[in-house]
């Protein structure tokens, strides 16, 4: 694999053009300055996402910069994502990587469809798209993977992704959430921090089983980091700076629990079947198998602790979604959402798992 270029730039998210263009000069030497066009594919929370290019209908020569942490900071780890980029495009997971700069990385744009907050809840109804989605995880968890991140990238170095989980969830919320009266509301609505304290650790302890072997997860395998090539049924995952080595249960939680029901604040009634978890479940299974050389069919005891681990985190996820969500209402407005529709996100999705919790406490983990 090919040295990646390293460019001692800082582009400012806000004012980019200049900055950008210099890194340009660096890593496509070829293009004309003066020609090169920038377009916002993804103006995130927590990172902005730029197209570049020459010629707008030439996409297999556009070039995606990724720009880092301009409005809220929590759990990143930018160094760490940059090494899992260079690791997923060597494993040919994530698009091929360009060039670094200071804040940020080039990669390659990838043609496929992509999905917004708004249109997953119908888009991942489609088991053709989600068992693509259960073979790419399984590619990203195989056995090649995990020693690939080990041995060349020093990826247990990094925090795992419950370290990064507790990281983020334990944070304390700041004094003011938007206004002093929203505030006043919120707090009056949710539990003390040390309880929330208390119920994240335990349900930290829940998603692990020694019995099932750690792997390299990506850590936000939610659906707007998909990637879908219908006309090759094959999933590309992008936004890789949570990923580390841990319990593939976390992005088990993570599809299961944002696929099924997007941003809905209430999700009663509409997570995936039984049978539509375990028809992605056996179809992971059996890509792991293949990946990793093991038997041909799948073994039924272990779909069956898979699918009960599933029905344990994906409730899990929602106190999850209720602790990080306040975080999400301090960032400017996007995507449609007012400030305050993550704290009615945070209610909401706190009394779902209130309503599951016991049923949650009840679900025996098979040996």
């Amino acid at each position: 694999m090919a040295a990646v270029p390293e460019v001692g730039i800082e582009v400012d998210p806000k004012n980019y053009d200049g900055a950008l263009r210099d890194v340009l000069e660096v890593v496509r030497p070829a293009w004309k300055r003066d020609d090169i066009h920038f377009k916002f594919l993804v103006q995130g929370y927590m990172n902005h996402v730029l197209a570049c290019y020459i010629d707008e209908d030439n996409k297999n020569d556009w070039i995606v910069a990724r720009i880092f942490g301009t409005d809220i900071e929590f759990g990143q780890q930018r160094d760490v994502e940059i090494r899992n980029s260079k690791l997923y495009a060597e494993r040919e997971i994530g698009p091929p990587v360009y060039g670094i700069f200071k804040n940020g990385l080039l990669f390659k744009f990838m043609t496929g469809k992509t999905y917004s907050w708004t249109d997953v809840i119908s888009a991942f109804r489609d088991i053709k798209l989600c068992k693509a989605v259960a073979r790419e995880m399984a590619n990203i968890h195989c056995e090649k993977s995990y020693k690939l991140a080990i041995e060349k990238y020093d990826i247990h170095q990094a925090k795992r992704v419950e370290d990064i989980f507790e990281e983020m969830l334990t944070k304390p919320w700041p004094d003011v959430i938007i206004d002093e009266e929203t505030t006043k509301w919120f707090t009056s609505e949710v539990p003390p921090m040390e309880e929330r304290l208390r119920e994240v650790r335990m349900l930290l302890e829940r998603f692990k089983d020694d019995s099932i072997t750690e792997t390299f997860c990506h850590g936000d395998f939610n659906p707007t980091n998909v990637i879908y090539d219908e006309d090759n049924d094959k999933v590309t995952m992008i936004d890789f700076e949570s990923s580390s080595i841990s319990y593939p249960t976390y992005d088990f939680s993570a599809f299961f629990s944002t696929a099924a029901s997007g941003l809905t604040s209430d999700p009663e009634g509409m997570m995936f079947s039984p049978e539509f978890k375990r028809d992605f479940l056996y179809e992971y299974l059996r890509e792991r198998n293949r990946l990793d050389g093991g038997p041909g069919e799948v073994d039924e005891r272990l779909l069956a602790k898979y699918a009960a681990m599933v029905e344990v985190t994906e409730i899990c996820m929602n106190y999850f979604w209720f602790i990080l969500s306040p975080m999400m209402a301090l960032a400017p407005p996007r995507h449609g959402h007012d400030n305050k529709f993550f704290l009615r996100f945070a209610l909401g999705r706190l009394q779902y798992y209130n309503r599951h919790r016991e049923r949650m406490l009840a679900i025996t983990i098979p040996k």
